[in-house]
C-alpha cells in the first residue's frame, strides 16, 4: 500500500546482547559512539511511556497473529471520503502545472543538463507573478519543519516515521483499518468489472506474483501503469492493490499489481531486486506494452524509486520507463535503523545505505532522459516524510532527471493514493497527463 501503515513497535524479541537505550529526548547522535559511525545502535528501545500500550494496538492489525485474523466489510467508511481535496495543490513556488489546471507544480523544470524542450513537451511556462521575497519563502516551507533527524531523541524519531498519528481525519488506529478497507475494496471492484489475468508468477517465488488488469481494446499497443504497494515493507500485498485500475482503463491504460516477499520472510535486497526482475518479466512476455508508468506509495514508492537507478544489462531488456510518480516515500532508510519499522526489517547500516535511493541516483543516462519522475508529497504527512521527498526530488534534478515535487493540500499518508480511483482527482489527472504527453 503505501507504506504507511505502522506506527509503534510490530513485537518485541529477545537479543543477545542488552539493547542500547537513550533517555527520553534525548539527541540520537549524544548516544552514540561519535569515533566509529558504523556502530551506532540500529535498534535501539524506548523506555515505556504512558502511551505505549495505546501506540501498540495502532499496529496490531500487522502483527504476525492478526494480519490474517480481521476481516473487510468490503465497502469503504463513509468518513475516509468525508474530506475532499482542494482544487489545487500546496506548492512551494507559484509556477501553474500544465498537467494539473488550477493547479500548482513543485520546482516544476527538467533537470539542468537539458533544457525544457528536449523532450518534446514544449517550455516550461513562464511563473506567475510573486509579491518580492514570497517565492524565497515558500521555497523554505519543507525545509523548517523540522531540524536534522540526527538531532531528535528516539521517541520523537519513532513519531516521525509513524505515518498513522499525522492524519487529521480520525485516530490512528481507525485511519490504518479505514485505509486497508479502502484498498482491498477498491480492488475487488476493480477485479470484478475489468479483464484481468490474476496471479501470474514472475519467479519460483511464494510472493513473485503480478495481476495484470487490461482496457477494454487490448487489441493494440498500449502504455501500462505499473503499481507497487507499500505497508512499510512488511504488510499489505497485491490483492490489495488494484483500486487505481477503473480510472485508468477507462483511458486504454493496462494496470499491473506487483506482488513482493514482504518482512520478515523478505528483505530489502530481495524486495528490490524481485521488484526490477518483475519489471524485466512484463517486457518480455507482454510485447505490445506501449511504454511503462511506475508508482509507489510509501514503502512502494522507495521500490520504485530503486528501478530508476537499476544496471538493466545483468536482466537482458531494458524496460521502457517513461515516467514514475513516487508517493510519499521513504529514500533515506537510515533513519529506519532506529525505529519500531527496523524490528521486522532487521537492517545493517550497509544495507540501509545500499537501498537508499538518495544514495543511488544515477546521473543523466538514457532512460533518464526519457522518464519524467513526479515526486508527490501529502499536507498531513509528517514533517520527516516530506523532508525526504523534497531532498530525494532535488538530488534527482542535479543528475538531471526531468523531476517534478507535487504538495497535495487537504490529503494524508493514506488518502493521497486511496483517491487515485476517482478520476477527477488531481493526482490521476496528473497521472493520465503524463501519459498522455509522453504516448
Amino acid at each position: 500500500m503505501f507504506a504507511p501503515l505502522l506506527t509503534d513497535r510490530l513485537t518485541d524479541r529477545p537479543t543477545d546482547s542488552q539493547p542500547a537505550r537513550a533517555p527520553p529526548g534525548r539527541p540520537i547522535r549524544d548516544s552514540l559512539a561519535s569515533t566509529d559511525r558504523r556502530r551506532r545502535p540500529i535498534r535501539a528501545e524506548l523506555p515505556r511511556s504512558a502511551d505505549q500500550s495505546e501506540r501498540r494496538r495502532e499496529i496490531s492489525h500487522f502483527s504476525p497473529r492478526s494480519r490474517g485474523a480481521s476481516r473487510l466489510p468490503g465497502v469503504p467508511r463513509a468518513g475516509l471520503l468525508r474530506h475532499r481535496l482542494d482544487r489545487g495543490v500546496r506548492g512551494l513556488s507559484s509556477r501553474p502545472g500544465p498537467a494539473c489546471p488550477g493547479g500548482q507544480w513543485l520546482r516544476a523544470r527538467p533537470g539542468p543538463t537539458r533544457p525544457p524542450e528536449a523532450n518534446g513537451r514544449g517550455t516550461a511556462p513562464p511563473s506567475a507573478p510573486t509579491r518580492p521575497g514570497r517565492q524565497r519563502q515558500r521555497g523554505r516551507v519543507i525545509e523548517e519543519e523540522m531540524g536534522r533527524w540526527q538531532d531528535m531523541g528516539l521517541e520523537e524519531l519513532e513519531k516521525q516515521y509513524s505515518p498513522s498519528r499525522w492524519s487529521r481525519r480520525m485516530d490512528s488506529e481507525s485511519v490504518i483499518q479505514a485505509h486497508i478497507d479502502v484498498m482491498t475494496a477498491g480492488t475487488q471492484k476493480a477485479q470484478a468489472a475489468a479483464r484481468t489475468s490474476l496471479h501470474v508468477p514472475y519467479g519460483d517465488g511464494d510472493g513473485e506474483k503480478l495481476d495484470i488488469y487490461f482496457p477494454g481494446d487490448s487489441s493494440e499497443t498500449f502504455p501500462v501503469f505499473v503499481y507497487i504497494h507499500g505497508g512499510y515493507w512488511q504488510c499489505l500485498s497485491k490483492d490489495a492493490s488494484g483500486f487505481a485500475a477503473p480510472a485508468l482503463l477507462s483511458q486504454g491504460i493496462a494496470v499491473v499489481a506487483i506482488g513482493y516477499d514482504i518482512a520478515p520472510k523478505g528483505h530489502i535486497d530481495a524486495m528490490v531486486l524481485q521488484v526490477r526482475r518483475s519489471l524485466a518479466f512484463l517486457v518480455k512476455q507482454y510485447h505490445r506494452i506501449r511504454g511503462i508508468y511506475l508508482c509507489g506509495h510509501s514503502a512502494g514508492a522507495h521500490l520504485a524509486a530503486m528501478v530508476l537507478s537499476t544496471d538493466w544489462t545483468e536482466f537482458g531488456v531494458v524496460p521502457d520507463i517513461r515516467g514514475a510518480v513516487l508517493v510519499s516515500g521513504v529514500y533515506d532508510l537510515e533513519p529506519l535503523l532506529h525505529t519500531y519499522v527496523n524490528d521486522a526489517l532487521n537492517m545493517s547500516l550497509e544495507v540501509a545505505q545500499r537501498n537508499s535511493p538518495i544514495l543511488c541516483i544515477t546521473q543523466a543516462v538514457p532512460v533518464a532522459a526519457s522518464c519524467e519522475v513526479l515526486v508527490a508529497v501529502a499536507q498531513h504527512d509528517s514533517p520527516e516524510f516530506r523532508r525526504q521527498s523534497q531532498e530525494y526530488s532535488q538530488a534527482l534534478r542535479l543528475a538531471g532527471w526531468s523531476v517534478s515535487l507535487l504538495d497535495l493540500a487537504s490529503v494524508d499518508h493514506f488518502d493521497i493514493i486511496e483517491k487515485l480511483s476517482e478520476e477527477t482527482y488531481v493526482l490521476t489527472q496528473v497521472i493520465l497527463n503524463m501519459i498522455a504527453r509522453a504516448c
